[in-house]
């Protein structure tokens, strides 16, 4: 064999071995890097709460609507209403920008005990500025900040009666719930 041959076979054998070392420094330190990686803190995911409750493994013998109606000093008032057989509701309507979730229970004597949640979103203005346009003419913008008011509690209502349940600033929150006759709720 010539010097170059037997220097190539060598620098090859010297190449495998270093490779060797190298993938068993790898292979060693796997655990390690799993250990690591086991013991990293997590960072919590909140689960986003579906609207769709599913079949319920409980439904209510009647029908029953709903109704939360919001009052402002100055503008009209706003009206949210559902029908429900099951003892969860959950609604999110737009307009108004509100969320309203919980459960009912018929109990004796016509009463219904009614567990809700409830967000509203109201653009509340912040600061108004005005500029000069290119024209030279005054323009107006005024800032709006969205706020979001929420409410979690039980009450016992009475069928047909409206009950305030939540007064903040000018608004007033009434909450009624009605038993629907067999076939009424079609008409509405």
């Amino acid at each position: 064999m010539t010097e170059g041959g037997l220097g190539g076979w060598h620098l090859h054998v010297t190449n495998y071995k270093h490779s060797m070392k190298t993938l068993l420094l790898i292979i060693s330190l796997f655990p390690i890097l799993g250990f690591a990686q086991a013991n990293q803190p997590t960072i919590p995911v909140p689960q986003r709460r579906s609207l769709v409750q599913g079949e319920s493994a409980q439904s209510l013998p009647d029908n029953y609507r709903i109704t939360l109606t919001v009052t402002d000093k100055d503008k009209q008032s706003n009206e949210l209403s559902l029908v429900v057989a099951s003892p969860e509701f959950a609604a999110e309507t737009i307009e108004p920008s509100m969320a309203f979730s919980g459960t009912i229970t018929p109990e004796e004597g016509g009463s219904v005990l009614i567990r809700y949640s409830l967000a509203a979103t109201a653009a509340i203005p912040c600061q108004t500025m005005t500029s000069i346009s290119p024209s030279g003419k005054p323009v107006t913008s005024t800032s709006i900040q969205y706020k979001t008011s929420n409410a979690h509690a039980t009450a016992r209502l009475q069928i047909g009666e409206p009950l305030q349940i939540l007064k903040s600033g000018g608004c007033v929150y009434l909450l009624s719930i009605s038993r629907l006759e067999k076939g009424a709720e079609k008409a509405q």
